[in-house]
């Protein structure tokens, strides 16, 4: 009988820990360890945060182990212009390059991160923005050339598939906890 109830600390005190560990470990806006080096704090849709630019209005990131794909949007009438999408090497600085007819676009991409003090200390967070400062070179010899600077926010849009994938997942983890235990009581009544 011992040993039965060992075995079931063995498997239940891990469990438990696994569970609960994540409620103090810090975490960004999007439920990802907080690190500025790690390459998914790049992934997302982020939308300018200046809703009336004449320039770059949303980009998409994804990311695998070592690349991102970027897609840029610029405004344009009547639906915005799709750049298309890019695959880079994730790098210091990350810097896409866009090559059209008449110009070479260069956006260098910076997280910037801001703490949010809410209503009390504990409740901190960061938020990231991401700036893209942005090279334009005519090609043309038009001499039209110009940097410019944009700031973007994370949709929320993006977020929310992570934060009810965790719901679920941390009630599933939750369900199989109470399932091993009510098993368990089964197996000592017998």
């Amino acid at each position: 009988m011992k040993l039965k109830k060992i075995n079931v600390f063995l498997i239940i005190i891990p469990l438990l820990g696994f569970f609960f560990i994540g409620v103090g470990i810090p975490l960004n806006s999007r439920g990802q360890l907080l690190s500025l080096t790690n390459i998914n704090d790049f992934v997302g849709i982020w939308v300018n945060t200046d809703e009336n630019t004449s320039g770059i209005t949303t980009i998409k990131i994804g990311a695998n182990e070592t690349h991102l794909d970027v897609n840029f949007w610029e405004k344009c009438h009547p639906e915005d212009c799709d750049w298309g999408e890019v695959t880079i090497l994730y790098e210091s600085p990350v810097t896409v390059v866009y090559t059209f007819s008449d110009k070479i676009t260069t956006n260098i991409l910076t997280l910037l991160t801001e703490e949010k003090n809410p209503q009390e200390e504990n409740e901190a967070r960061v938020v990231y923005d991401l700036l893209v400062s942005s090279d334009n070179v005519y090609t043309d010899g038009s001499n039209r050339d110009y940097t410019a600077e944009y700031y973007f926010r994370l949709s929320k849009a993006s977020s929310f598939p992570w934060e009810v994938g965790t719901s679920l997942m941390a009630l599933l983890a939750l369900f199989t906890l109470i399932n091993i235990v009510r098993r368990y009581k089964r197996r000592l009544m017998r």
